[in-house]
């Protein structure tokens, strides 16, 4: 097992979520916006593992979005992983050791309010959004 010692510096832009990283010792990498523009993006959340495998998830309008990184390689470009024409807020992710991701997040469809995940096993494309609990109107 490796370690990787990365820095990361994630910022909301105007219309935007702007992110540098560095491996500690090195410089910064020059500004990336992650997000579209267009919309607001903002509650941002980044996790990383031992292999250098790296994801941020964030809140861009009503939507969740989701990218990925590698150390040496280059973001992804960003993915919707919530369904559309919900109200997606408050975005949560992990990653374990050999590259098993899952963001949840809050949904309000109809009135009702939910918890729910998707998946992906790193580099592959995010499962479709699961209920795991009605949390009520």
């Amino acid at each position: 097992m490796r370690f990787v010692r990365l820095r990361f510096f994630l910022w909301v832009l105007f219309l935007g979520l702007g992110l540098q990283s560095a491996l500690f010792g090195g410089a910064w990498s020059a500004t990336e916006n992650l997000s579209a523009a267009g919309v607001d993006a903002s509650n941002h959340y980044v996790v990383l593992n031992s292999a250098g495998q790296v994801v941020v998830v964030w809140e861009r309008g009503n939507e969740i979005q989701a990218s990925m990184f590698t150390v040496g390689g280059s973001w992804s470009s960003p993915v919707t992983v919530s369904s559309e024409g919900d109200v997606a807020s408050q975005p949560y992710v992990a990653i374990n050791d050999v590259g098993q991701v899952v963001a949840m997040w809050k949904r309000e469809s109809g009135g009702l309010f939910d918890v729910q995940v998707s998946t992906l096993q790193f580099g592959g494309s995010w499962s479709a959004p699961t209920s795991l609990i009605v949390l009520g109107a």
